[in-house]
């Protein structure tokens, strides 16, 4: 039997920037107000050929929607933090419940890079730590405010779970990728 070795070079973080001709206050309402102007509605959407319009709120508590052409209304999330035109927060649970949701941030002062769960002893984040400290970490949910972990999702596995996903990911080939720190500023 033959056996491969994976090796892989080490690569920086990757970061989506997107430059529009607009002012920021522009960007702002057509990324919240504007949303049934450009969202995908019947690929990216609940209800897809039903769906008539969709409503972002525009206030820390009120609703981001779908709204149907029978009137139905499907909750996508919460806004939890609103400060046009610099930074707007919600949790994002589109056809699932709000203790699934995730929280998405445009935050445009920092970025939040995924670190590397591959088993690399020098660069691997979780490589130093045994199943019991992965089902730990995974026990205590969000730290991170900006985290894109679905933590709630998290919090309801079995412990037979989170051990099945912890031992998948220790059967990955350990990976070199250096990410720094999780959350930082923005280069």
């Amino acid at each position: 039997m033959t056996s491969t070795v994976i090796t892989r070079e080490e690569f920086t973080p990757l970061v989506k920037t997107i430059v529009v001709p607009w002012t920021p206050e522009a960007a702002f309402k057509r990324w919240t107000t504007d949303i049934s102007t450009w969202w995908p509605t019947k690929t990216h959407s609940v209800g897809q050929q039903k769906v008539k319009h969709l409503v972002f709120g525009s206030a820390v508590g009120e609703r981001c929607y779908e709204v149907w052409h029978d009137g139905t209304e499907k909750e996508w999330g919460r806004i939890t933090a609103w400060d046009p035109p610099r930074r707007v927060r919600y949790t994002w649970y589109p056809d699932r419940t709000a203790e699934s949701s995730q929280d998405i941030e445009d935050d445009p002062t920092h970025v939040f890079v995924t670190p590397n769960l591959t088993p690399d002893p020098t660069t691997g984040h979780i490589y130093s730590w045994s199943e019991d400290d992965f089902l730990a970490r995974f026990r205590k949910g969000r730290l991170l405010p900006i985290a894109l972990m679905p933590w709630g999702a998290f919090g309801r596995m079995t412990d037979d779970d989170l051990r099945a996903i912890y031992r998948y990911l220790r059967s990955l080939p350990p990976t070199v990728n250096a990410t720094g720190e999780v959350y930082r500023p923005k280069p």
